[in-house]
């Protein structure tokens, strides 16, 4: 065999080997992303509890007990309005912690897929009866994103949702749910009080950090539109590979 044939079958096969090293090199970080999105994904769940333990439903239940430390049995008077407080007070945490389980049930929760896992969010608030909620959803079901994707996708709504709930004090709800092949998006809007979104987001507040954050891990885009008074519109879109 000439020694040119040798060489070249030589170098061939060190380009084979390389080239196999470097499509397992890249499946092996691609595996590794996925991994880093899904613990991003649970550590900021766990961070999301801690906090609305502490800053929602711990406070509530202290100051709870507060008052009905406070309780003088010879005035009933007052005794029966604190006690409606407590009660008021006791029925917030309940909402509070019910808000807590549907994130933790979140992966459950979308066995029957996003547009489904919408709707359901969005029924417990229409039976609330504290405003009136919209949906509008295509009639073919969106197509198939992972599962991973999912998770952040429906958190990032639930954080919406839940600003325009506790913050907005809204009237009316309206999300939309839109899909085409390279792209889902869903759009949330209130008629609510309005606020500076570039201010929030600088200190942290309202969890619009914590919804760019899981945007830019789907390489999707979150967009926000609010001023005080005139309402609410945000847009979450996320590709679709």
């Amino acid at each position: 065999m000439p020694t040119a044939l040798v060489v070249f079958m030589i170098f061939y096969q060190r380009r084979i080997h390389a080239h196999r090293q470097a499509q397992a090199a890249q499946e092996a970080q691609h595996q590794r992303d996925k991994l880093l999105v899904k613990l991003e994904a649970e550590e900021s769940t766990r961070k999301r509890i801690a906090s609305d333990l502490h800053d929602n439903i711990g406070q509530v239940m202290s100051l709870a007990a507060l008052t009905l430390s406070t309780v003088d049995v010879n005035q009933p008077e007052k005794a029966t309005s604190k006690v409606e407080t407590v009660y008021s007070l006791i029925t917030r945490s309940i909402h509070e912690l019910r808000q807590l389980a549907r994130l933790i049930s979140a992966s459950e929760i979308l066995h029957g897929g996003l547009q489904q896992a919408i709707a359901k969010e969005l029924e417990w608030v229409r039976d609330s009866k504290v405003l009136a909620v919209r949906y509008d959803s295509p009639a073919s079901p969106p197509p198939e994103i992972s599962h991973e994707q999912a998770i952040l996708l429906f958190r990032s709504f639930q954080e919406l949702l839940g600003n325009a709930i506790k913050h907005a004090q809204a009237s009316v709800i309206n999300v939309q749910l839109h899909h085409t092949a390279q792209q889902l998006a869903i759009y949330v809007e209130d008629n609510g009080v309005g606020f500076y979104p570039s201010t929030n987001t600088s200190s942290g507040g309202m969890g619009l950090t914590s919804i760019h954050e899981r945007m830019s891990q789907l390489e999707g885009e979150f967009t926000i539109h609010s001023t005080p008074g005139s309402g609410t519109y945000a847009c979450l879109k996320c590709p679709i590979h």
